[in-house]
């Protein structure tokens, strides 16, 4: 099909055609219904949230999606995103993988919905992946839910994710001090291998507590404290706040934290 001269906006071939100029939100909930990147043509400055399910992706049906990233489009415009599951289907390792660079060089929030059993600790491919991604800059606040994540995932994901502000997940951890592992988990450990992590981590929101104590979230909250120099926010169902406050008061004086007590206050 020949559209020179005949589009009112200008296309001089169908490739160059962009029909949703004005793009600014997005939401798919089954099968991408292009085999291009149509939908997301024009539209760089546009676009601020897009939605759609990893099992689009891994039927590979986003080939587009990459030639756009490519050319830079998306790259200029970080956008909302939120991948999530369809009715159960899990994508295979290789194709997140394949995919999920584009999702970080795109992102400024990126929301995952997790492809593991509800609350459990396992990870499946997606979370994986996350976890050993190469490094990018673009992504500011991650969103992982249903995602339960210990102190060791946390880490990873903030190293490969330097411009990381907040992240939101369930938690996993030692419920005492007295648990802590001396050789790997002990602040005093923790200063002299990972400090500093990351200078613009400063937040962590745990939503939901069931299956876990607000001791598990205290603990993990102050051992990032010890690491993340501007670290000093973490957010809990309302009800438990003040257990949680409570929590880092009395380890100002007690235990393995006392010591680092400027970095705790910032948590009070």
């Amino acid at each position: 099909m020949d559209v020179t001269n005949t589009s009112p906006w200008g296309w001089t071939t169908v490739e160059d055609a962009a029909p949703f100029p004005t793009l600014a939100k997005l939401e798919i909930s089954g099968d991408y219904p292009f085999d291009d990147d149509s939908l997301f043509r024009g539209n760089r400055g546009m676009l601020q949230k897009l939605s759609i399910p990893f099992h689009a992706i891994a039927k590979n049906a986003l080939g587009g999606l990459n030639a756009l990233n490519h050319r830079g489009a998306m790259r200029m415009n970080p956008i909302y995103t939120v991948l999530a599951n369809h009715e159960g289907q899990i994508p295979s390792t290789d194709l997140v993988q394949e995919q999920l660079h584009w999702v970080l060089e795109s992102s400024a929030v990126l929301k995952l919905s997790s492809e593991t059993a509800y609350r459990q600790v396992t990870s499946g491919p997606v979370f994986t992946a996350l976890c050993t991604a190469p490094s990018t800059a673009i992504v500011q606040h991650l969103v992982l839910l249903q995602q339960i994540c210990t102190l060791t995932d946390i880490i990873s994901i903030v190293s490969r994710l330097p411009s990381l502000v907040s992240l939101t997940c369930l938690i996993h951890g030692p419920t005492t001090q007295a648990e802590l592992n001396p050789e790997s988990e002990h602040p005093r450990i923790l200063r002299k291998r990972d400090y500093p992590l990351s200078s613009n981590f400063r937040a962590l929101y745990v939503y939901s507590v069931i299956n876990t104590e607000v001791s598990n979230v205290s603990i993990i909250a102050m051992q990032l404290a010890v690491i993340c120099p501007c670290f000093a926010c973490v957010d809990l169902p309302s009800g438990l706040r003040k257990e949680l406050r409570d929590n880092f008061i009395w380890s100002l004086e007690n235990g393995p934290f006392s010591p680092y007590g400027d970095d705790l206050c910032r948590l009070i």
